[in-house]
């Protein structure tokens, strides 16, 4: 296993703990913490609460030459595909926890992938802006 998170009362830390004293594990966290590019906070009431703020706002554009901007029906470099694969798969992780605005223009972009065009890359760069400029809201 790479990551595990899990959560219980006392009655499941006693169990969490008899397991552990045969299998160890990493570190244990409580309250506010971040897990693979989840901010997790929990309040007194014990909600928790989830958002990926940072991680979204971490994101890299994708960088696209001037010249190739001018026709948006280029197809894409492999390079670029690459580039294009790498942000839909971030903004995949996001959409799937914690960001569900971003989910039904995500998936469309991975429909474009194999036949990209420039355009298709232009598109994934506005969806990534406008996850950065509402992930205040999440």
């Amino acid at each position: 296993v790479d990551d595990g998170l899990c959560c219980g009362d006392m009655t499941f830390l006693k169990a969490l703990n008899q397991f552990e004293s045969k299998f160890p594990f990493g570190p244990k966290r409580e309250k506010d913490y971040t897990f693979t590019g989840i901010q997790i906070s929990q309040d007194d009431d014990f909600n928790i609460h989830l958002n990926q703020t940072e991680y979204v706002r971490s994101i890299d554009a994708i960088s696209i030459d001037h010249d190739r901007r001018k026709n948006e029906d280029l197809p894409v470099t492999e390079s670029e595909r690459q580039s294009l694969r790498g942000l839909i798969g971030s903004l995949q992780y996001a959409s799937t926890h914690t960001r569900p605005d971003l989910a039904a223009k995500t998936g469309h972009l991975q429909s474009m992938v194999t036949r990209g065009k420039v355009h298709h890359l232009l598109e994934a760069n506005r969806v990534l802006m406008e996850g950065k400029k509402n992930s205040l809201c999440f």
